[in-house]
Order: structure tokens, then sequence, then C-alpha cells
């Protein structure tokens, strides 16, 4: 239904109409989570027809100067080994500026985030135990049964260490080891790694917390030091400035709202999960973004980008 939504948009040139009209263009930041190169590449292309692609840091002077226009931000999130590889020649090759968003502890400590073990576990498995029921992965339950783990395992709901301790016991009930299912590929970026890219200026390194903790679960104390942590510890690593965070389950309930008594004191931007584009009223501390996901073709790649500024500007 989406997607014919999307096309009959296109067909009745409302897209294109928008392009005539300057007013009726917001700015807006794509979010990625994981890159498929054939799709990112045809993306950025796209995207470079259309709209003016400009690095975090200038996006987020131009909104908070209220400038109109068709301009926009890349990001992607959690920095696994596996995306930023296929990410960053595809930037290079079309000059693309991006941003990652990087959790700081699993770039020091060499590890996976909790949620890649599971989503490793299951992609190499079509029968398991969980809580001592035995399940069995096929054609017409796969859906069901992993939206099942994926909810047991839901990340917003635990501490970090809590959630990481729950997916090493479920391991352990299936008499797996992480170095079973966990490649480097799997891991969080290096700091050297992070370290060399941060060189080039098309590629900007900013905060995904300390933790990658659920914030809402947080003391004042503890979002403190997830904040300040993440930035002093990455500005140490890149020699950059560090100015723009990344809440990690980002919806406003989940977040709570501790952090907006604390997220100025240590950023000048703040960047959520909830879709859409910038407004003239946005708060620059809960900024959206249009999350483009493996399997948008672009249909779904464009739709999703007009949609979202149609929506913005009815606000």
């Amino acid at each position: 239904m989406k997607k014919l939504y999307f096309r009959l948009r296109e067909l009745l040139l409302v897209n294109k109409i928008m392009h005539v009209f300057p007013r009726l263009m917001k700015p807006f930041v794509l979010c990625y989570h994981q890159i498929d190169t054939h799709e990112f590449e045809a993306q950025l292309k796209e995207l470079k027809k259309k709209f003016e692609i400009v690095d975090l840091s200038t996006f987020v002077i131009r909104v908070r100067n209220n400038q109109k226009g068709g301009y926009c931000a890349v990001t992607l999130d959690d920095c696994i080994r596996r995306d930023i590889q296929k990410a960053v020649p595809v930037c290079r090759k079309h000059g693309v500026p991006i941003t990652f968003f990087l959790p700081v502890r699993f770039c020091l400590n060499d590890q996976a985030l909790p949620g890649t073990k599971v989503q490793r576990f299951l992609a190499g498995r079509s029968e398991f135990v969980l809580q001592g029921n035995s399940m069995r992965i096929t054609e017409s339950n796969a859906e069901k049964i992993k939206n099942h783990v994926f909810e047991y395992f839901d990340s917003a709901k635990f501490k970090i260490d809590e959630l990481d301790a729950l997916v090493k016991q479920w391991f352990a009930e299936n008499n797996v080891s992480e170095d079973d299912i966990i490649v480097e590929m799997d891991k969080i970026l290096g700091e050297e790694e992070v370290k060399v890219l941060a060189l080039d200026r098309l590629f900007s390194f900013q905060s995904h917390t300390f933790n990658h903790e659920s914030l809402g679960l947080c003391t004042q104390e503890e979002i403190i030091d997830e904040f300040e942590r993440s930035k002093l510890t990455l500005e140490k690593i890149t020699k950059r400035d560090v100015n723009a965070l990344c809440y990690p389950y980002g919806s406003r309930e989940i977040i709570g709202e501790k952090v907006f008594l604390e997220v100025s004191k240590f950023y000048n931007s703040a960047f959520s999960l909830v879709q859409g584009a910038c407004h003239e009223n946005i708060d620059p501390y809960f900024m959206p973004r249009i999350g483009i996901y493996p399997g948008d073709d672009l249909i779904d790649f464009r739709g999703k980008i007009y949609h979202n500024m149609q929506r913005a500007l009815m606000k």
C-alpha cells in the first residue's frame, strides 16, 4: 500500500511540483543503520540530482538560522564495521559527506552491540531454545518467531550490561559461544580505524552516547556521564569537535525528559529516530530523521523524502 502511494505521488507529479516552489522544500536528515552498497550508491546519486547534500554541522547551522531550501545531510548509526566499509568508498566516490554516530565504549573494547549478537544468532539457526522453550523457524512462522525474540531482547527496556548478560545467558542455554557467530565485521569500528577516517573531512564521528544506553532508564548522573564521556573521548580520538548527539532508541518516551535538562550543556544539536523532515519550529535537541533501510528501492527512497517534507510543511 505504501509503495502504491509513493508511486501515485510520482504519477501525479506531486514531488516535482514541490521543487517548483522553494518554500515547499524542507531540510531533512537521512538515517541509515545497514548499508546495501548497490542501493546506497543509487540513492546518493538520486539525492545529488535533486538536493544539496551538506555535512551535519552545516545542516544544523542552517536549520538554527531557519534557512529554507532543498538541502539535507546523511547519517549512519552504530558504526558496525561491515556497514562503514560499504559506505565509505561510495561516499568518497560521489563526494558525499556523512556523519557516523559512534557508541564509544564498543569502539574502545572491540565489541559488537548486543542487538547485533541477537541478529547474527538468528541468521544462522533454524531452531533454538529460549527460556527453556524449543523454537523452530519455518518459512511460515519466521517473522513471528523473530519478532518474539527481538521483543524479548528489547534494547530499550534494559540497561546495556543487563541486556548483554541476558544475551550471554541465551547463548549458554544453546551451547553457543560469541566467538562461534561474531566476526570482526560484526563489531563496532575500532579506535585506530576511526582515527584514520577522521582525517578525511567527508567523514565526521559524533556521539551515540558512551555505552549506547537506553537513556530513559538512566539516572541524571548517568546521563551526564554518558554525554560527557562520549564527547570528550571521541574528541580525543578524532582530534575534531563533537557537537551532535544521536539518542539510542530515540523516541521521546524512551529517551525520557531528564536528558533535555543536560543535553544542551554538551552539544548544539541532538537527533532522534522519529521519522520526519525539519520545520520552522523544530527543537534542535530533538530533530527528526528519515530512516532508509535495505530493500528500499528508489520509489521508496523518493517517497519517504517527499512524504516527510510534505508533513513538515503542514506543521
